[in-house]
């Protein structure tokens, strides 16, 4: 009911904005703005690098690291998990931790909402 791969309800989701951050947040002009990733380049129109913020916590203390980031986003677009939210992240092929604390996205084909995608 609140694992934010799989909720489809409305109010799941306000519940799961209270208690999960995205990589990106809109601002208020409806602009992409740093989230958990502090900043992020498009080298080309297939792949996205985020930088991840360093210091963020889980519940139980944990801090977070970027497989964690990539291991949510491979799940939330594994056919298996059967999410509603992975025909809004385009068609990725590819989530991988990269050095310098960041994490790339590999699209087959551009998809200019990813940003805003992100930050559901």
């Amino acid at each position: 009911l609140y694992d934010p791969a799989t909720s489809i309800t409305a109010s799941s989701w306000e519940l799961l904005h209270l208690l999960y951050d995205g990589l990106t947040e809109m601002d208020e002009n409806m602009q992409p703005v740093p989230g958990l990733a502090t900043a992020w380049e498009t080298p080309d129109p297939l792949t996205y690098l985020f930088t991840i913020r360093e210091g963020v916590t889980f519940h139980n203390g944990r801090t977070m690291t970027p497989a964690d980031v990539a291991g949510s986003l491979s799940r939330l677009v594994d056919p298996a998990t059967g999410s509603f939210f992975a025909g809004q992240m385009g068609k990725i092929t590819a989530v991988t931790v990269e050095p310098d604390n960041r994490v790339k996205i590999t699209l087959a084909e551009p998809w200019a909402p990813m940003l805003g995608a992100l930050s559901s």
